[in-house]
């Protein structure tokens, strides 16, 4: 029904998404070369964000980043 969509569509408007917390840059700062390490790199830590239902703040991730 009309309703029944407004209101999943209401509930789905209302999400909010976390924002992953580093950035390539960050990596960088840590010594991390542009290329592709960096991005594969980028990618493990944002997995184990995910993985963590995006409870790893900005400094846990950044304190395993693989130097």
């Amino acid at each position: 029904t009309h309703a029944a969509k407004a209101a999943i569509l209401e509930q789905v408007q209302g999400v909010k998404v976390p924002r992953f917390p580093i950035s390539g840059g960050d990596l960088i700062h840590l010594g991390i070369k542009p290329g592709r390490a960096l991005g594969a790199e980028l990618e493990r830590l944002e997995a184990r964000w995910v993985e963590s239902s995006f409870t790893l703040d900005r400094d846990t991730l950044l304190g395993e980043a693989k130097v």
